[in-house]
């Protein structure tokens, strides 16, 4: 049997393959073959994976940088693919970029028998950094092929204690000695772990346990289960574009080109464990709950509907491309969640096209699908976009801190419920961490309704691209370039 290509063989070769894919869209205005932009150095960084400290997080980065092309060569989930269950909710090692996502708010209580209210988050991702083709030919096999990486941030409510602790960066590559495993699809029990962290259930996910093991930093112990009314084979809603508006708003799970995927939801998750931070251990009490989610989302260069606009790096959104997503769990047992999206200019009052209101009715969540609305988005505060970076010499990026949300409705809801009507606060000044190179916020929040139809409740709301595209490019060359992109 031959043996395996090494880390750089196998990256350049699938550059090379990206390059000739891309090549093959003709630029409209100069009739001439689109170009990756950078790409030399992209390749050349690639070169440099065998030698280079922390080859999967270079390898990440270069990955990111291939925009709209980063997941050539994989298997794509169509619009005609079914999603099947238990099956899909093992990870999907053939195709893009995925991850679990589990975001808690916390009611606990520490040694001393004082109260403290917490907002966890804990997320593993799965990166697939090769093609299909490109990994035959190198001679891997999946697990060579994938690179997981764990990120947990814990946020205090409490002013005296007022900060954000975050896990130390965890990626592991198993072609290069990582530890890292998942539950194969048929698997009689849902697993995946990298390095010291897992998320481990049943067959159906929930019950669900959670463990994150930074040390004396951190440790978080948490146990999940369906709310009242659900069982494990119900308990989450499938996202995604609904399959009617007027009579049904089920979602498909499935999400469209250019960004084809799979999304589906647990919201009103019950919690119970501990979380222990800087030796401090603190017991997680009754009124507690979660939202999890399991995302698939990849890029492609066909467009849906396959109409040629926009051109993939010619129309590419700039300077800013990213989203408001944020989710609530209400205390009447209800639950939604919104986004709004960043495409071009910064906006800071942007429409929310796309979000669900969750009701249980006859022991299984009914979607109903909210389209309607405005996001306002304020009180943006300066961070750096590097979390580990000091000094002046700091890139940085704004990112909101308030949310507020007016009219938020839809054709099906109109006739069931009031408007959506509601002010998020955030628990901390600071919810965001670093996802490879680039930054993302998870900020804990209170929800008031103010539209006096809805009850209150607790949810995060994220902000992710919210730096200058041209800005992640440059520190992200530098990065590959091996010198310092904070400058410190």
């Amino acid at each position: 049997m031959a043996s395996k290509q090494s880390a750089s063989q196998a990256i350049q070769g699938y550059l090379l393959s990206v390059k000739d894919a891309v090549a093959e869209i003709a630029d409209p205005e100069t009739g001439k073959p689109v170009q990756i932009p950078d790409f030399d150095v992209l390749y050349q960084a690639a070169g440099r994976l065998d030698d280079v400290k922390g080859p999967a997080n270079h390898a990440i980065v270069i990955q990111s940088l291939l925009g709209r092309a980063s997941s050539y060569g994989m298997r794509v989930p169509g619009p005609d693919y079914k999603m099947t269950f238990p099956k899909d909710h093992a990870f999907h090692p053939e195709m893009g970029q995925e991850w679990y996502w589990i975001g808690c708010n916390l009611n606990t209580v520490d040694s001393a028998g004082t109260k403290q209210r917490l907002g966890v988050l804990m997320i593993i991702t799965k990166d697939r950094i090769v093609g299909r083709a490109a990994q035959d030919t190198a001679g891997w096999d999946d697990q060579d092929a994938l690179i997981f990486s764990s990120t947990a941030t814990i946020v205090f409510d409490d002013p005296a204690k007022g900060h954000i602790v975050r896990r130390k960066p965890n990626v592991q590559w198993p072609l290069l000695g990582g530890k890292a495993s998942y539950s194969p699809p048929g698997a009689t029990k849902f697993s995946v772990e990298c390095g010291p962290d897992s998320f481990t259930g049943n067959v159906d996910v929930l019950p669900l346990q959670a463990s994150i093991n930074d040390g004396d930093n951190m440790k978080i112990d948490l146990n999940f289960q369906c709310t009242e009314g659900l069982n494990s084979g119900n308990a989450f809603f499938l996202e995604g574009v609904p399959k009617g508006l007027f009579f049904s708003a089920d979602g498909k799970g499935i999400t469209p080109l250019p960004t084809p995927g799979l999304y589906y939801s647990w919201p009103q998750v019950l919690v119970e464990g501990k979380v222990t931070v800087g030796g401090e251990e603190y017991e997680v009490q009754s009124g507690s709950s979660a939202w999890i989610d399991h995302q698939l989302m990849m890029s492609s260069l066909r467009n849906h509907g396959d109409v040629s606009a926009p051109v993939p790096f010619v129309d590419d959104p700039t300077p800013y491309n990213g989203w408001s997503w944020q989710f609530f769990n209400l205390e009447s047992g209800d639950a939604f969640a919104c986004s709004s999206f960043q495409m071009g200019g910064l906006n800071i009052n942007p429409q929310i096209h796309y979000g669900y209101y969750l009701k249980i009715h006859d022991g299984a969540w009914k979607p109903y699908y909210l389209i309607n609305g405005e996001m306002k988005l304020g009180n943006f505060r300066e961070f750096p976009v590097d979390v580990n970076c000091k000094g002046n010499n700091c890139t940085s990026v704004i990112i909101p801190t308030q949310w507020s949300y007016e009219k938020l409705g839809s054709f099906t809801a109109a006739l069931l419920f009031a408007p959506l009507q509601g002010v998020a606060y955030p628990w901390s000044k600071s919810g965001t961490f670093n996802m490879g190179l680039s930054i993302t916020s998870e900020m804990p929040a209170d929800y008031c309704d103010t539209s006096g139809k809805h009850s209150p409740g607790v949810g995060f709301c994220e902000s992710v691209g919210f730096e200058n595209v041209i800005s992640y490019r440059n520190r992200a060359l530098e990065f590959l370039g091996e010198t310092d992109p904070c400058g410190s």
